[in-house]
């Protein structure tokens, strides 16, 4: 398994049977992708909690920390703007990302109420980082989950908002990445994905305003539906590798 968030690709990368991170020049090898799905700290979603998106409170949710892409604040403050016009947004933002946070349990509930869901802060950050169970309810209750580039367009978030059931609006914000050798395309495995992709703020907007109900029902249900297939695809892949490796023990 190569796992390695820069895609700068080692002579013995053609040796992997599986890679996290997709890069466009990855077609040439038969190492086979694997998303990095849900986080650690992020509690699995049962079909009971999956709420209709006109039944959710939020239209869209923005959580993420600043330090691994200049756009992020842009983004953040794009979405305090729609808020101020009247949409109804979670927005909730830290300086760096802890992987340690995350592990943690946690133990507040989220009550905030749209104008001031999230941080209540006029500039959307908070000293201190959102709790998962907050996170994790902030996302079963919005209609759609921004998701700005970090190091890679691939995060956590996307495939955290799509086992919730919100669906991703993948953002490619370019030249702000902080880190060299950032993948190429790196969503570009899963294109087929009900999922919002846009290279504007105002093009992510738009799309979001545009829908009527019934197609927000319809749209959300397909992006729990696709994520959930994806998944189980992707498991068959990992065990058909280890079956063909078991083959090959017993005949050796």
């Amino acid at each position: 398994l190569w796992w390695s968030e820069p895609c700068g690709r080692p002579p013995y990368f053609s040796n992997m049977d599986f890679h996290v991170y997709h890069d466009a020049g990855d077609s040439k090898f038969n190492s086979i992708y694997l998303p990095i799905g849900p986080g650690l700290g992020f509690q699995f979603v049962e079909e009971s909690e999956i709420k209709e998106a006109s039944d959710r409170r939020y239209l869209f949710n923005m959580i993420s920390s600043l330090e691994t892409h200049n756009g992020r604040m842009t983004t953040i403050n794009a979405a305090l703007n729609w808020r101020r016009q009247g949409d109804c947004g979670f927005i909730y933002a830290t300086q760096s990302w802890s992987r340690e946070y995350w592990l943690k349990p946690g133990l507040q509930e989220m009550v905030q109420e749209c104008p001031f869901a999230g941080s209540q802060r006029s500039d959307g950050i908070a000293a201190e980082h959102l709790a998962p169970s907050q996170y994790r309810d902030a996302l079963l209750d919005s209609v759609f989950t921004l998701s700005p580039p970090g190091h890679n367009l691939e995060c956590f978030r996307i495939w955290e908002a799509a086992e919730a059931g919100s669906i991703p609006v993948v953002i490619d914000l370019p030249n702000g990445s902080v880190m060299e050798n950032a993948c190429r395309d790196s969503l570009g495995i899963i294109r087929d994905a009900p999922f919002v992709f846009v290279n504007s703020l105002e093009e992510a907007h738009r799309i979001m305003k545009s829908q009527v109900k019934e197609q927000l029902d319809k749209w959300a249900r397909s992006v729990r539906d696709w994520y959930v297939t994806f998944m189980k695809k992707t498991m068959r892949q990992v065990e058909a590798v280890f079956m063909e490796k078991l083959r090959g023990l017993g005949k050796a």
